[in-house]
């Protein structure tokens, strides 16, 4: 509660428009279109492992949030800046950031050597997600216990994901995925 009251103090014009635009540009609707497009890319890059491994932890997420939301059923600080609707907790930006992030996170620790390149990422990703979660504070549609419970339950979707993952690949599930995309490159032109 203190943290909420905190958080009203600061608001400030510019401020407040540039945590709405963050709002938007890290929203969950936005991050589904960006899975979509970065899964379709992956699949271009001949990674389609991994673009089913960014929609499929994408999906989790859509229905952990929504499963969460509808267990705890929190309402909402009563002094938001911006009109949100639904319960609390989770805070459905900061979960998809965290699992979105994370996984991308992931490839690039798995496909990159460099070690500048993964402190990079690493910083990236702690980065969006600790100004999203301020962002959702800082507007009031979220409490702090909503932010940082989101942030463990995407670590935690995160974890299960990657080790869902690591078994198909183990177990060679992806291997008709990776198959026919090789079939289709070397077929015959008639």
């Amino acid at each position: 509660m203190s943290i909420n009251l905190w958080s009203a103090s600061i608001n400030t014009g510019p401020f407040t428009l540039t945590a709405q635009i963050i709002s938007i540009v890290f929203d969950t609707t936005a991050l589904a279109i960006i899975s979509f497009a970065g899964a379709v890319i992956f699949f271009f890059l001949h990674r389609g492992k991994f673009g089913v491994l960014l929609l499929g932890a994408m999906t989790g997420d859509a229905f952990l949030v929504d499963f969460f939301k509808n267990v705890v059923l929190s309402p909402r600080p009563l002094n938001g800046i911006v009109a949100a609707p639904g319960y609390s907790f989770p805070s459905g930006h900061t979960t998809g950031n965290v699992v979105f992030f994370g996984i991308l996170m992931y490839f690039v620790w798995k496909n990159y050597s460099s070690a500048k390149v993964k402190a990079l990422t690493s910083g990236l990703y702690v980065s969006i997600t600790a100004i999203v979660g301020f962002d959702r504070i800082y507007l009031n549609v979220h409490w702090f216990s909503d932010v940082l419970g989101s942030v463990f339950l995407g670590a935690f979707w995160v974890a299960v994901c990657i080790l869902i993952f690591k078994y198909l690949v183990k177990s060679e599930k992806f291997r008709g995925l990776i198959r026919r995309k090789n079939q289709k490159q070397h077929a015959p032109i008639s």
